[in-house]
């Protein structure tokens, strides 16, 4: 991946995590379980924070 891709890729990871953290911190209905797409939590903090997780280990190895 060239370096200004995976620089843009982590900004927008960051964002979205820091959003998808707001969320369920502030919105009791970001905490639920839903049947289009399951528990929010997984899909707003723990996929996005995986994301960034794993861009940073590709970057780095």
């Amino acid at each position: 991946m060239h370096p200004a891709h995976s620089t843009r890729a982590a900004s927008f990871l960051r964002t979205f995590l820091t959003i998808g953290v707001l969320a369920v911190l502030l919105l009791p209905m970001a905490r639920t379980n839903t049947q289009l797409i399951g528990f929010l939590p997984l899909w707003l903090v723990a996929m996005p924070a995986s994301a960034l997780w794993a861009l940073r280990r590709v970057r780095a190895g």
